[in-house]
């Protein structure tokens, strides 16, 4: 009789841990589908922070899913002489859009915003600078 209770109480034991692994197990797949379902920027030209050798002639966003094309924006906050093509969809979950005139030296920031089919706006900026004159 001792040595069925042992074995039930084992058996309680063993249940519990394989109901924490599952439920561990479910909760990493949830995260996972969670981060991969949404729309995230996942790179950048100018990247973050970039100090840049020359004036980009272009500016290029990626993100983890296709940005909808019509409701996407990209502009620079840095001075108002500056002009910018019209915005484009790339390869690769990307938008571009030309910087059609140098740059004045100094800093700048990308600022953008888009969506995806999810629904979701995101937004953000992307400060980088350019060489001083000499």
């Amino acid at each position: 009789m001792k040595h069925a209770h042992k074995r039930l109480d084992n058996q309680r034991f063993d249940h519990r841990i394989l109901a924490v692994f599952v439920a561990l197990a479910i909760l990493t797949l949830l995260a996972a589908a969670r981060t991969t379902r949404h729309l995230r920027l996942t790179g950048s030209a100018p990247e973050q922070d970039a100090a840049l050798e020359a004036s980009p002639a272009e500016i290029r966003l990626w993100f983890s899913l296709e940005p909808e094309l019509a409701i996407s924006r990209i502009s620079l906050s840095c001075h108002d002489t500056e002009k910018l093509g019209e915005l484009h969809a790339g390869d690769e979950n990307s938008l571009y859009i030309e910087v059609e005139s140098d740059l004045e030296p100094g800093g700048h920031t990308v600022v953008w915003r888009t969506s995806s089919g999810d629904g979701h706006p995101i937004r953000g900026t992307i400060p980088f600078s350019t060489p001083l004159a000499r």
